[in-house]
């Protein structure tokens, strides 16, 4: 029985965890990498395989560069006093770039180049992604509201799309980039937009000195008649009077002069600005035109590459870190202690046997009264074929962490039991048993897992009397128990039993209780195979036969919310619970969470010397 006071819950008395020291996180940092890097480098082969097949695949794209430099204004129609040479400040300088890009350059461009007829340039800014894209957008939307683009809009489109301005750092210059898969073409419309947008700044200039010149014409009519009128009125004033009305006089010559300074300075503007409009001033010239490019800009091998291998290395840790935070199964030993509050009593590795040894075990080649060789039943008898493997070594670590946590001197019942179906309790029961009887010890084996009957299946497959007949008293213990002639390990098997059985109520009955508690007489150790904790209530109504419990969970496989649900729904499980079982772990990969190196090396070594 178990000790009195003996708790199966680890506790700790700091309140507030400590700091993790930085070796620690480093080392965690390079355990989350090593046991993912299978992901890690897929990712990063698929990425550089794609940047490659891209590089290979893509067409080549050539940019060519022409260069403007934007002058302050030099002429100021209607304020001559002013300085010649002006200052320009950044607002102009981003005016200028934004009027680059604008629509009326680019009509000028596909106009004067012709691209509107030209197919392939059309079809210059359409990639696949575009294509498919464009293509869906017009199947979805509705024919009132798709937009029918003529051939000259989608030329300025493709233009606008490829041109890129851009100031030079401070400076008065302005960089017209365009890209295209033709370097030819790519110079020819970067000039085109140079030179368009110069000849929009010397068409804006004639404009305003046309409308300057129409609105001097004007002034000059109007100035010219005012001014002979005041002339024309100073000759009769002096006609008319003498010497006495000087003052009048020198008032009338003065209006006069001024009108006619007014109008020769008017005159003057107007030749001025007729020889602006004819002289086709501009404040804006191309410095450097653009030439063919000799070399593509796009794909840069340099570039791509690199971004391929970062958004591998991304997408491989942004998986693996969806994988562990996902991961919701049992991995460790320590998360066995901190989420179910118990110990790990054993780790054993994966059992892997041949197809037609595990269709031998399966088919029983054991018949009741014929010589039987236990060892030929596949994974059920490992311990036996591989006795000094890392998997029998667990379970001796069992065994002894069993004796140390049942001190009683009689036998020793102890149950098996997991959370889920299929995570090998029974191949851990039948191990187990067959440790103990290989040790010295006389050992019985129950299989009272009515459910399945894994164990009877393949020790006694024609077995009709078993542990419900002998508890019940239909057959005498003798007539139940299967013996072989090569171990001192005995057999109960679970036989079948008629619908409605009510399981539970057997295994929690006083007359099961009884039965082995008459066994212990006969046998030192009794190791019964329990049905599932989680789908069945049997184990928590059997839980007074037995005096402890051994659960075993899957590596890798059962979820921990499961368990955890399990054990806190069966109070009486967790008082009998001796520990945990890790069960068919994969060691190579439970080396990548610090565990097995060692381990695995030695028992590499061992089994070579053993054979």
């Amino acid at each position: 029985m178990l000790e009195a006071g003996h708790s199966k819950f680890v506790t700790t008395s700091e309140e507030f965890p400590a700091a993790i020291p930085p070796g620690e996180v480093l080392a965690s940092a390079l355990a989350f990498v090593r046991r993912n890097r299978g992901t890690i480098l897929t990712c990063l082969a698929i990425t550089s395989v794609a940047s490659i097949v891209y590089l290979l695949t893509a067409t080549p794209r050539f940019t060519a560069r022409a260069a403007l430099y934007i002058d302050a204004p030099k002429v100021r129609v209607m304020e001559p006093e002013r300085p010649i040479e002006g200052t320009i400040d950044s607002t102009t300088i981003e005016s200028q770039v934004e009027i680059l890009q604008s629509d009326a350059i680019a009509a000028a461009v596909v106009t004067k180049q012709g691209l509107a007829e030209d197919a392939g340039f059309l079809a210059e800014g359409r990639s696949i992604l575009g294509s498919v894209l464009g293509f869906l957008n017009e199947a979805l939307s509705s024919p009132t509201h798709r937009s029918v683009l003529s051939p000259i809009q989608r030329a300025m489109r493709v233009v606008q799309n490829n041109l890129g301005v851009a100031r030079s750092g401070v400076s008065a210059v302005i960089r017209v980039d365009y890209v295209d898969s033709d370097p030819n073409r790519a110079a020819r419309i970067a000039n085109a937009v140079a030179e368009a947008y110069v000849d929009s700044r010397i068409d804006a200039r004639r404009k305003i000195a046309e409308r300057a010149s129409a609105w001097l014409r004007t002034n000059l009519k109007e100035l010219q008649q005012k001014a002979a009128a005041a002339e024309s009125e100073l000759q009769e004033f002096r006609a008319k009077n003498d010497i006495s009305a000087q003052a009048k006089f020198n008032d009338l010559q003065a209006t006069a002069n001024t009108y006619r300074k007014l109008y020769d300075s008017s005159l003057q503007r107007y030749a001025e600005t007729v020889q602006q409009e004819s002289l086709q001033l501009t404040d804006a010239d191309v410095v450097s035109a653009a030439l063919p490019p000799p070399v593509k800009s796009h794909p840069k091998p340099s570039l791509v590459l690199p971004i391929g291998l970062f958004a591998g290395l991304c997408l491989g840790l942004g998986i693996a870190l969806w994988k562990e935070l996902t991961d919701q199964t049992f991995r460790t030993t320590e998360q066995i202690r901190e989420n179910l509050k118990t110990d790990c009593l054993a780790v054993p590795e994966t059992i892997t046997t041949s197809y037609w040894r595990r269709r031998s075990a399966l088919f029983g080649f054991f018949r009741r009264g014929s010589p039987q060789n236990i060892r030929n039943i596949g994974i059920f008898a490992h311990v036996l074929s591989s006795p000094v493997s890392q998997f029998a070594e667990s379970l001796r670590a069992l065994k002894v962490n069993c004796d140390c946590q049942m001190t009683q001197a009689e036998s020793k019942i102890v149950g098996v039991t997991s959370a889920l179906e299929k995570e090998g309790k029974s191949t851990i029961a039948a191990n187990f048993a067959l440790l103990l009887s290989r040790a010295g010890r006389t050992t019985l084996l129950v299989d009272a897992d009515f459910h399945t009957s894994a164990l009877s299946r393949v020790l006694a497959p024609d077995a009709t009397k078993g542990f419900c007949e002998a508890v019940l008293g239909r057959a005498k213990p003798d007539e139940a128990i299967r013996r072989y002639s090569n171990c001192s390990l005995h057999f109960l098997p679970g036989v079948p039993q008629p619908q409605p059985f009510e399981t539970s109520e057997f295994l929690g009955s006083e007359a099961c209780r009884a039965f082995l508690e008459t066994l212990r007489q006969q046998y030192e150790y009794i190791v019964v195979d329990l049905p599932p904790l989680a789908p069945v209530v049997d184990v928590q109504a059997g839980s007074a036969i037995v005096d402890g419990l051994i659960l075993v969970v899957q590596w890798g496989k059962t979820p921990i919310p499961t368990v955890q649900r399990a054990l806190e729904s069966a109070q009486s499980v967790q008082y009998k619970l001796l520990g945990a079982v890790l069960n068919n772990v994969d060691l190579r990969a439970m080396r990548r969470y610090g565990y097995g190196q060692q381990e695995s090396e030695f028992y590499g070594s061992r089994a070579s010397i053993a054979r």
